[in-house]
This record gives structure tokens, C-alpha cells and sequence, in this order.
């Protein structure tokens, strides 16, 4: 029941308690999988003993004061609530910031915060080693995410009135230039970023990797041509689609700058080359000029097509030819048609979600992965699109 005289929904423990999978975060390092994973990495404590892993799936008691079985709770996400969560419910959501809670409506904090445990950092970083032993490859999409996490929030006009715009396709493209920061920066973290003699090879296209020696498959991607580890650069194709529509000068650079960092990582260089290290070092530090622009955007029902025929355009490139790409791609196709859609642009939306459930078909099993039926299932989206009146 909403609380008297306040605008929250007054279902926001019910909701976490019951239906939101973060809430089981803890009790899954209890399972048979935990235990199998901890025996194959030869981890001296149990999983739920283990600062890595309790580091995501539960906020770690020598963090915060959180209760470990819990799992990720109200604070993990809202910050520590000894200062705000008598006064919450009736104050200002600016005076709330002021007490200590934390901003999760502003995208770039809401996208740094999800990361941190979606994609990882320093202390809380899933490695090539753990996925080996059987965790879970990683996948994420702030937007995405956001809108499939059962609601314990409504962004009506009451929240408009309290906390601002909310745009989707806005934090869509924050969550992307947030999370090839996080990549960049990774690779480059000596604590994190090498693994002996290796580099950490979770930073990489699994699947320039993971698949089998017989299959022929050239990839066009940033000129590099067969057989050449890549960093994973499933954000950076997304960023690069939303730049060529915002700003060509940004997208010009940016495409170069990943082309001379897939290259740098991949090819051998001589003293006079730039490494690697400090390549990604400078386009991390570039994609802040990316954040100012995006954040100056309103995103209009223009621009937001714009970005989805660049998207299918893409496919037909050729630029989704792993699953990790084409997975990005889907659910940014996937939110673009939805916003689309209720602004009216989108007239077809049922033929469209019948695409997109092939597409999600496709998707279900990496291993599996077809790109030439990937993009088939583009084009034949971009053909029901372009035929409307």
C-alpha cells in the first residue's frame, strides 16, 4: 500500500524481497555450482567466504555494515541509509543526495554503479580464470536491465518533477561509453589487467577465440583481418553507431582511435610504435568529450531512427559477426523500437517484435551464433521499417 500523503509506491521491499533476482545474489554461493567453481579455482574458503565473489554477490561486510546474506540489498544500490531513511519518504530528492543517498536516477553514476559488478573493477572483477571454472560469461545493458528489473519505481510526472528527464536511449548511451571506459581502463590496470604472462584474456572477444579451427570466417572488423585477438568491442561498435549520428567529427576519431588500438594490441610493434597500455590509456581518457556530447542531446524521434537504421546498417557490414556485438546490438535494437513506438514513428511494432524474437532465438546460445542469419534478420527489420507510410 502507497504510504499516506507520499509519492513513493510503498512496494519496494515487497518487490526486491519477492521477485528481484538481486535478492538471491548471497544464496548463490551456496549452490553446487559455487562449490564446483571454488574446488576448480582452489580457493581455500567457500565462495561465501571469499572476498571476490562476496564483492558482487553480496556487499561485502568489511565495505559497508549491509548484512552479507542479504545479497545485493536497498543499500547496495541507494547507498547507506543511517542519515535518510527515516526522512526519505516526505523529503525532496535533493535533499535526500545531500543525506547520502546515492543518484541512481543520473545515468553516468547509475551506469558506473551497475558495471562495477555487470561488467567489473578493481576487487570486484570476474576473470578469465573464474569463467573457465564455470561462472557465467558476462553480459550487460544498463537501459535494458533497467526496464526488465521488476519496478519498484514509476517514471511518471511526479517523478519528472522530483528528479528530471529520464530518457532510455539517453542512458543507452551513456551505459555504453561508461562501460568501454571500464574495459579501456581494465586493460590497462596492472593489478587486474595481466594474468602471468598473459594479458587478462576476459577483456577479449571470447569468441575470436571460442570457436572451431575448421570454420573459415573473416572479420572485418577494424581492418584487422583472421586470426588476431581483439579487445571486446561490443560497446565500442555501439558507440560508434550513436557517434556517427550525433557528431561525424566525434565518430571519425573515435572509429580511428579503435582501429589504431585493436591494431596496437594485436600487432607486433617496434620501439618507435605506441603500446598498447598507453593507446587505451588515451582513448579512455577521450571518451569523456563523448559523455559532454551525448549529455547535450535531447534524442529526438529523428536521431533515435537515425541510430537504428545505423545499427541494421552495421549488420550488413558485417560488424556483428560475434555474439557479443550482435547481443548489444539486439537489445539496443530492441529499446530503439520500443521508444519508437510510442512516439508513433514506429507504426509496424508486431512485425518488428517478431523479428526480434528471431533475432533472440539466434542469440540464446553463443556457441551457436549464426551472423549471416543475424544479419538476414536485419534486413528484413530494415525492409519492414522502410515499407511503412
Amino acid at each position: 500500500m502507497p504510504w499516506e500523503g507520499s509519492n513513493i509506491l510503498g512496494n519496494e521491499f515487497i518487490t526486491w524481497s519477492r521477485l528481484d533476482k538481486h535478492r538471491n545474489a548471497y544464496q548463490l554461493l551456496l549452490s553446487d555450482k559455487a562449490k564446483s567453481i571454488r574446488q576448480k579455482l582452489g580457493l581455500e574458503k567457500p565462495a561465501h567466504h571469499t572476498a571476490s565473489c562476496l564483492n558482487c554477490h553480496a556487499k561485502n561486510p568489511s565495505l559497508n555494515t549491509a548484512n552479507t546474506f542479504e545479497g545485493i540489498s536497498c543499500e547496495s544500490c541507494h547507498g547507506p541509509a543511517a542519515n535518510w531513511i527515516n526522512s526519505h519518504k516526505n523529503s525532496s530528492h535533493k535533499d535526500n543526495i545531500k543525506r547520502g543517498m546515492s543518484p541512481t536516477n543520473n545515468p553516468g553514476f547509475q551506469a558506473k554503479l551497475c558495471l562495477s559488478c555487470h561488467l567489473g573493477k578493481k576487487n570486484q572483477f570476474v576473470t578469465h580464470r573464474m569463467m573457465a571454472a564455470g561462472h557465467p560469461r558476462l553480459n550487460f545493458e544498463l537501459s535494458t536491465f533497467t526496464a526488465i528489473q521488476p519496478p519498484h519505481f514509476q517514471v511518471d510526472q511526479d517523478w519528472h518533477q522530483r528528479k528530471g528527464e529520464y530518457s532510455p536511449t539517453k542512458s543507452w548511451a551513456i551505459g555504453q561509453v561508461i562501460a568501454s571506459q571500464f574495459i579501456l581502463n581494465s586493460f590497462n590496470d596492472p593489478e587486474i589487467g595481466h594474468d602471468g604472462i598473459f594479458p587478462e584474456l576476459v577483456l577479449f572477444d571470447c569468441h575470436a577465440c571460442h570457436r572451431l579451427i575448421s570454420e573459415k570466417r573473416g572479420d572485418p572488423r577494424w581492418g584487422m583481418g583472421s586470426g588476431r585477438i581483439r579487445l571486446n568491442d561490443s560497446h565500442f561498435l555501439m558507440l560508434r553507431a550513436i557517434l556517427r549520428v550525433l557528431d561525424i567529427d566525434a565518430f571519425n576519431e573515435f572509429n580511428q582511435n579503435i582501429s589504431d588500438l585493436q591494431t596496437a594490441v594485436s600487432a607486433d610493434y617496434d620501439s618507435e610504435s605506441v603500446s598498447p597500455q598507453i593507446t587505451a590509456k588515451n582513448v579512455a581518457e577521450s571518451l569523456n568529450k563523448y559523455v559532454a556530447i551525448i549529455n547535450k542531446q535531447a534524442f529526438s524521434k529523428e536521431q533515435q531512427k537515425s541510430i537504428f537504421l545505423a545499427l541494421i546498417e552495421d549488420a550488413s557490414n558485417g560488424q556483428f559477426s560475434d555474439p557479443s556485438g550482435a547481443e548489444q546490438a539486439y537489445m539496443a535494437i530492441s529499446n530503439l523500437a520500443s521508444s519508437l513506438s510510442k512516439t508513433g514513428v514506429l507504426k509496424s511494432i508486431k512485425l518488428v517484435n517478431l523479428t526480434l524474437s528471431e533475432m533472440r532465438q539466434n542469440l540464446a546460445n553463443d556457441e551457436r551464433y549464426q551472423s549471416e542469419i543475424f544479419a538476414l534478420q536485419l534486413a528484413n527489420l530494415k525492409k519492414t521499417v522502410s515499407e511503412e507510410k
